[in-house]
């Protein structure tokens, strides 16, 4: 299958996905062992269905820019000529080139400087993209 096809099946999904996912209560009788056990495993499944939901959702964002990580003067970081600077919980993918491949990552901060999540390297001077 064809990375495009898979995408296209995948936000085929979304609507079913988000109709399990938003519910906030399975009902079902309180009495009986088997649906106190269905529910509660729906409920995870559910509750994994988000982040399936974000994962589809997130690829079909456009890449908004990319370019180099360079710090700005007051300590956050930028991908250079964007002014968009990043905050902890940023999204952002990191140009991995050991392995020729964008990683998605976000960004966080340690008390002392910010960091990519999994990233053993320092942010400035890094290729990135964000969505």
């Amino acid at each position: 299958m064809r990375v495009e096809e898979a995408k296209r099946k995948l936000s085929a999904t979304l609507p079913g996905l988000k109709g399990v996912a938003k519910e906030e209560k399975f009902e079902h009788d309180l009495e009986d062992p088997e649906q106190r056990f269905e529910e509660r495993e729906i409920r995870k499944i559910a509750d994994h269905l988000y982040g399936l939901i974000y994962s589809i959702e997130y690829l079909q964002k456009p890449i908004r820019f990319s370019g180099k990580i360079v710090k700005r003067p007051d300590g956050r970081y930028e991908i250079e000529q964007t002014e968009e600077f990043f905050i902890s919980g940023s999204p952002i993918e990191i140009w991995k080139e050991s392995e020729e491949i964008y990683e998605r990552t976000r960004i966080e901060h340690d008390g002392t400087d910010y960091f990519a999540v999994g990233i053993k390297q320092p942010l400035a001077g890094l290729q990135a993209r964000c969505r």
